[in-house]
């Protein structure tokens, strides 16, 4: 990963002139053309005291989706614009409140469609005209995909129950959900019905249920080949 870019750009503003251009028929189309670098400091300056100004009076997550529009449409750097103003947008939410537990993905539901999520971004070829958008468009979509990173975490914590008496944060990877929801789908399965269904090497898996069931959100009933996995009941 070393000497992608030059030096003098790594962590600092740009200095030059930034396009996005996608490649159609082997010829480079330029998509769209972020401001002058000479602008970048007051401009997100501006920006930065405009977050300050709204906050208490608009909601959080339509701040963070307009700072989101605005900070990408400036493209403040020479590259990963786009991973830090995710990151960034984020920040703000998890600030508001809006974190969590620090497991608000929203990417998944973005970048599940890259085209989608690009085509709600571009408004106007040029910044002048991006940044004087419409961006009601923009905001439907992207507050409809909190909402589905929302509900996805909803639905991993509806099925997952630890004891009462635990007082024990459990970090749970996206395979352990998948074995959660699959179990708890059938009621109860022996392993060589969860390996064919999971498709997950039997050594891993077998680690995955002995860890499931040490934090209590699995029950393993039975010995030897006839050893099942179930959901823990409460007692």
């Amino acid at each position: 990963m070393n000497n992608l870019l030059q030096p003098s750009k790594i962590g600092a503003l740009r200095k030059t002139s930034i396009y996005i251009v996608d490649v159609m028929n082997k010829k480079e189309i330029v998509r769209y053309e972020g401001p002058d670098s000479k602008k970048i400091r007051s401009l997100l300056d501006d920006l930065f005291e405009w977050m300050k100004q709204t906050q208490g009076k608009l909601h959080p997550i339509l701040i963070s989706g307009i700072f989101h529009y605005e900070f990408v449409s400036i493209h403040p750097f020479a590259d990963g614009n786009g991973r830090v103003t995710r990151l960034l947008t984020l920040l703000y939410l998890y600030q508001c409140g809006f974190g969590f537990r620090n497991i608000l993905v929203p990417d998944s539901y973005y970048f599940a469609d890259r085209h989608k999520y690009y085509s709600a971004l571009s408004n106007a070829k040029k910044y002048v005209s991006q940044s004087k958008a419409d961006l009601t468009a923009w905001l439907e979509y992207f507050v409809y995909g909190m909402h589905q990173a929302v509900s996805d975490i909803s639905r991993k914590i509806s099925v997952v129950s630890l004891p009462e008496h635990s007082h024990d944060v459990v970090t749970l990877s996206e395979e352990d959900y998948q074995l959660i929801e699959f179990i708890t789908s059938v009621q109860k399965a022996d392993i060589e019905v969860i390996e064919n269904a999971i498709r997950m090497p039997k050594r891993t898996l077998q680690r995955k249920l002995q860890r499931l069931v040490q934090v209590g959100i699995l029950a393993r009933i039975g010995k030897g080949p006839a050893t099942v996995y179930q959901l823990r009941k409460e007692k």
